[in-house]
């Protein structure tokens, strides 16, 4: 028989559009999660799509999960079981899986054409880079036959990821949580569900408390976050703070009077790392950076992209990495644009310590939009958010360093060639 925590009840209950469950590790988020959508599975007219940002395969990493789940119910003979889909034999609903980021760019066209879907869930929010890749398909959850719910499952992390902006800067209040004040939901259209391991305690074992005690022993400040699921005002760490990073506005900004006008690209072509150009404007011994071409698409795209980018700004000097594909790039960026404006770039040091080495000057003497004039979930905005969450213990960016690395790049270039204008 499956006990379930009646913290969770109101994913039985509430109406309302929006659920999100937050907390902790080993807080029973998921599991809960996936107990729900097999009971409403049971229910006729129901598709349900499952999603996390990166999911390179469902049948290993999903749903033996629920499969799980289904055994523990006693219902195997209820269910087809696929490597993409599970279906409810009696009722006819399904739930399929999908990851919303694959290797040829952010599916939100392909995810939004599936027809039918009742209700979304998000695993893994927090992965979810931006507010508009969500809005798309959110708006599409919209079936008249059944009620329609969009799930956010969730770790929270730091107050200027788009969940906290959209759901809770304006709508919260704080409740005490074992002695920490942990911000809870109220927006209206929202059902905030928020656990921690002391609501699961009875299945966690005793090694696992014991590593959950010293940590709260040693570190106050992990166990808030990391354990009971606090949301961060900054991430510990970063090398760049958001806060502190000196900003500007374009209409503030004597364009043409720009001393020079440099880009600085990071090829990439598919996968897990993204195509980078930082545009630096500088103008009175200060690097503004007007623009930031930031995609995950391949060179068919991102190529003639960036070839438009040099050419709207009128680019004084591009300098392209020459790793991966970035000969053929140059080469063709040589023929579109012209030879004297394409440089070639080969980096000696390895990125961490690029990056590192290029925080003074950045912090010196780089401005950003002000993030009023940044369009939410725009490459700009998500070249700067993995810019602000890049870490000094390399170990913690887990590969997400294309943004902070093109910028130091070009912070190099401006440095090196126009040293004159930087004491």
């Amino acid at each position: 028989m499956v006990r379930l925590n009646k913290k969770f009840q109101p994913l039985y209950t509430s109406n309302k559009r929006y659920f999100i469950l937050t907390g902790g590790r080993a807080a029973a988020k998921s599991f809960h999660s996936a107990i729900f959508l097999c009971h409403l599975l049971y229910e006729a007219g129901h598709k349900i799509l499952f999603t996390r940002y990166t999911m390179v395969s469902a049948d290993i990493s999903i749903i033996p999960e629920f499969k799980q789940k289904i055994e523990l119910l006693n219902a195997e003979k209820d269910f087809i079981i696929t490597d993409k889909e599970i279906t409810n034999i009696k009722s006819g609903s399904s739930i399929i899986f999908r990851g919303i980021k694959t290797s040829a760019g952010i599916q939100t066209a392909a995810l939004k054409s599936i027809q039918g879907i009742t209700t979304w869930v998000i695993d893994e929010a927090e992965e979810l880079p931006d507010e508009e890749t969500f809005d798309k398909i959110d708006m599409s959850i919209r079936e008249k036959s059944a009620t329609n719910r969009v799930i956010l499952i969730l770790n929270p992390t730091i107050r200027t990821h788009w969940i906290w902006q959209k759901f809770f800067k304006d709508s919260y209040e704080l409740v005490n949580v074992a002695g920490y004040n942990v911000p809870h939901c109220t927006r209206h259209d929202v059902c905030h569900i928020h656990t921690t391991y002391l609501d699961n305690l009875e299945n966690i074992s005793d090694s696992i408390l014991q590593v959950i005690e010293d940590i709260k022993l040693k570190n106050k400040k992990r166990y808030e976050f990391e354990i009971i699921g606090g949301w961060k005002l900054n991430l510990e760490g970063t090398l760049f703070e958001r806060d502190k990073l000196k900003r500007f506005s374009m209409s503030g900004l004597k364009i043409d009077l720009a001393e020079a006008r440099y880009g600085y690209i990071d090829i990439a072509d598919e996968g897990a790392d993204a195509f980078a150009f930082p545009i630096g404007y500088i103008y009175r011994g200060r690097v503004f950076i007007v623009d930031f071409y930031f995609s995950y698409s391949n060179l068919t795209i991102t190529q003639p992209a960036a070839i438009a980018r040099i050419k709207k700004h009128n680019l004084d000097a591009v300098r392209v990495e020459s790793n991966n594909q970035g000969s053929v790039v140059i080469k063709n960026m040589r023929e579109e644009v012209s030879p004297e404006k394409i440089w070639s770039a080969t980096s000696t040091t390895n990125k961490h310590t690029r990056i590192l080495n290029s925080e003074l000057f950045v912090m010196d003497y780089v401005y950003f939009l002000l993030d009023s004039e940044i369009e939410s979930g725009s490459d700009y905005d998500l070249a700067l958010q993995q810019i602000c969450n890049y870490n000094k213990d390399i170990k913690e960016n887990d590969g997400k360093d294309d943004a902070p690395d093109a910028l130091s790049g070009l912070t190099k270039m401006v440095s090196s060639t126009l040293s004159h204008l930087f004491p």
